[in-house]
């Protein structure tokens, strides 16, 4: 079994669901379903992750997530305490919603092959990302045909884009398979992650979390995340880094120690390694972006 199935129900009329959800947090443990997600992040910071792979997410944020890709949306610690509320579109669909041979006609194989790829989560970028996210919002909007239509131009139009206008998450080809405890477990110990992240933990604490020896734990989360705990660690630590960086005045040493890590040269070198700049590099850059 895969992580924790979610059933989605179909509203009545409709082959697909279009879902808006608005809550004080994101509730999205680590599960996965059948139907295909187009996920747009209306407001919201935090740490999504689909198969092994960990980023940030921020308003304007979409991702395709791929039919049964686990995922998980979880908001930083900064948001938890003073964000406002947890905003986003998601449309979800199933293959099979417009038959059998639908998506293996000649005319769809550019769509066809982005689908294969949303397999391991696709983040877009750019005036894609925007023209996705506006698309999104009519669609729900939609309705009769205009839905169906309203969602195929958004596949046609990610299909239709470079690839410098997207980004995939997940770096694992296999996202395994876990039994009903392990998911159970592997819920547990991210939980336990993303509330500790700014302290120093251990991997005797998120194996006693997990019920299971240290030993035993590593092999089990090297196995389910394809990399080590210290490194996902790091790289959440890296995700909480960037969003302080990017929208707070906080010198780069406060930010170091404020987001878990016990020394600045260890934070710059873990910096440089996950971004490939520095973290004042990446200050400065983000505040271009972010300047109106």
């Amino acid at each position: 079994m895969n992580p924790r199935f979610e059933n989605i129900p179909l509203p009545h009329g409709h082959s697909f669901a279009c879902l808006e959800f608005k809550e004080p947090v994101f509730e999205c443990p680590y599960h996965f379903h059948p139907e295909i997600e187009i996920t747009h992040i209306v407001e919201s910071r935090g740490s999504v992750m689909i198969g092994n792979g960990l980023r940030q997410f921020a308003p304007g944020d979409v991702f395709l997530i791929g039919a049964n890709a686990p995922h998980s949306f979880h908001n930083s610690p900064d948001w938890r305490k003073s964000g406002p509320a947890a905003h986003s579109r998601v449309i979800q669909f199933r293959i099979e919603a417009f038959g059998p041979e639908f998506f293996r006609l000649p005319e769809m194989s550019r769509i066809n092959a982005l689908l294969a790829r949303s397999a391991k989560g696709i983040a877009f970028c750019g005036h894609l990302r925007e023209a996705i996210a506006r698309d999104l919002a009519e669609t729900a909007q939609a309705r009769g045909s205009k839905r169906i239509l309203g969602l195929l131009g958004i596949l046609q139009r990610a299909a239709a884009a470079p690839s410098s206008q997207y980004n995939l998450i997940s770096t694992a080809d296999d996202i395994g398979t876990m039994s009903a405890t392990d998911e159970r477990r592997m819920k547990r110990v991210l939980d336990f992650i993303h509330a500790n992240s700014a302290r120093h933990i251990t991997v005797d604490e998120a194996a006693s979390v997990a019920s299971l020896s240290p030993a035993s734990f590593s092999r089990f989360f090297r196995r389910t995340t394809k990399q080590t705990f210290v490194r996902f660690v790091n790289t959440l630590r890296i995700n909480h880094a960037c969003e302080r960086l990017a929208h707070t005045d906080e010198t780069i040493t406060e930010i170091a120690f404020a987001v878990g890590f016990g020394n600045l040269a260890n934070f710059n070198r873990r910096f440089l390694e996950a971004r490939r700049e520095t973290p004042s590099a990446y200050r400065a850059s983000s505040r271009i972006l972010l300047s109106p």
